[in-house]
């Protein structure tokens, strides 16, 4: 029996090569506590950390081509029913935009975390409603691994951030000036 599933292994790792290893690090958890659970740095989340931990595991285990998505765009995206609400919104013209329509509010600046430390990122506080907001869509960000002298690990590769929506995850935040803002709901 033993040896039976041996070679059935062995048959799955011929036919369909290594698998690859995908890093879900300590501080991402740590990251999704502090920022992506009450509104004031962006995008939250309606489930527990480690729900959305196992989510993203496995929808990052699961991509077709996780190596020329963490080679190009980095974005693997998965619609996931009451995941949380997109707390970032486009400025368009110099105005903040919900819903093809200018967001009103008072527009202030918030303090965002990045792993260099924080960055200071527009933000409106407005009476629109939390659930205005509500999104199915889960983004997560995945590049490959390297090692101290910044070399590629093959099949290697790591999760560097996951949130709510897709608004934003074209950019990083350092570069969000001019171009997205934080939402704030009032009694949120």
């Amino acid at each position: 029996m033993k040896t039976k599933l041996i070679l059935e292994s062995w048959r799955k790792f011929l036919k369909e090569g290594p698998q690859p290893s995908i890093l879900f690090p300590d501080w991402l958890k740590s990251k999704i506590d502090s920022v992506h659970q009450k509104p004031g740095q962006g995008s939250i989340f309606a489930k527990t950390t480690d729900e959305i931990a196992k989510m993203v595991e496995n929808i990052a285990s699961g991509a077709a081509d996780i190596d020329n998505i963490a080679n190009t765009t980095g974005v693997l995206s998965e619609k996931i029913p009451g995941i949380g609400y997109d707390l970032v919104v486009p400025i368009v013209n110099g105005r903040p935009i919900h819903k093809g329509k200018e967001l009103q509010g008072e527009i202030t600046t918030v303090q965002k975390q990045e792993r260099s430390g924080p960055v200071d990122v527009p933000a409106i506080i407005t009476d629109e409603p939390m659930e205005s907001f509500a999104t199915d869509e889960l983004t997560v960000i995945v590049r490959p691994m390297k090692d101290q002298d910044q070399n590629v690990l093959p099949g290697q590769y790591i999760i560097l951030s996951a949130f709510p929506g897709s608004t934003g995850a074209d950019k990083r935040i350092t570069e969000w000036e001019g171009n997205y803002m934080v939402v704030i709901p009032r009694g949120a």
